[in-house]
């Protein structure tokens, strides 16, 4: 084998060592906090196996900007820009590996994503109490500002009223799972919120964790994970 091709070979091992090595186990968006026509201001869900260096920019018009990055806590960044989005656009995600900048993901974004009030605006505090005078029932929107203070925790943005099945075919893609794998590990993750634990029963108002690591890593095949689901569902609810 010539040094050439020995060359070659070695270039092709360190990018694919390069590639598996990156720390970032999820990104998705959490919600855009800016309005239509508003300097953008988004929050991301991240879960990360080792802090590194990371940079975002944002592609709109077949322009890429840079974006400034505040972290929240260990689960949730929130980016912002000088520029309005018009129309589809993206954020691009860059991890920095042997001093080299790598695009690990890309994460689509549009300006009909409506922003969301934070828990403790005046606003909002005001309209849950008239809910709580009301005595109704209406589910919250569940958003990472609702956390209990000091404590640090990633959290799946759920809509009211919204289904186990429609947040896991939400969060299945930047999960890189099956939308039965997703079920499953939303369920593992959090099966007190769910009335008598069972899988058709998710709970009014219910918090839900982002599946961990370690849940992730116990999840079988697509087959499996369907099998499983389909067993959950049939139980009897006692």
């Amino acid at each position: 084998m010539t040094f050439r091709a020995n060359q070659i070979i070695l270039s092709v091992l360190l990018l694919v060592s390069l590639s598996c090595a990156a720390e970032v186990k999820h990104l998705s968006l959490h919600n855009v906090e800016s309005a239509p026509k508003e300097p953008l201001i988004v929050k991301l869900n991240i879960v990360e196996k080792d802090a590194r260096p990371l940079k975002f920019s944002l592609v709109n018009q077949n322009v890429e900007s840079p974006l400034q990055i505040e972290r929240i806590n260990d689960f949730m960044l929130r980016l912002s820009s000088p520029h309005y989005i018009i129309g589809e656009a993206a954020i691009h995600v860059f991890e920095q590996s042997n001093n080299r900048w790598m695009q690990i993901d890309s994460i689509s974004i549009t300006t009909a994503n409506k922003p969301t009030k934070s828990a403790n605006s005046p606003s909002n505090i005001n309209e849950l109490s008239t809910k709580n005078a009301s005595n109704k029932q209406e589910e919250p929107i569940v958003i990472a500002d609702s956390l209990p203070i000091g404590e640090k925790e990633c959290l799946l943005a759920r809509q009211a009223k919204e289904s186990l099945w429609s947040i896991a075919s939400r969060y299945k893609t930047s999960l890189k799972l099956d939308t039965y794998s997703t079920i499953i590990a939303i369920y593992n993750t959090n099966i007190s919120q769910f009335s008598k634990r069972h899988i058709n029963l998710l709970r009014n108002g219910a918090i839900l964790k982002c599946p961990s690591a370690e849940i992730l890593a116990t999840l079988g095949s697509k087959a499996g994970m369907k099998e499983e689901f389909e067993r959950l569902s049939n139980l009897p609810i006692n």
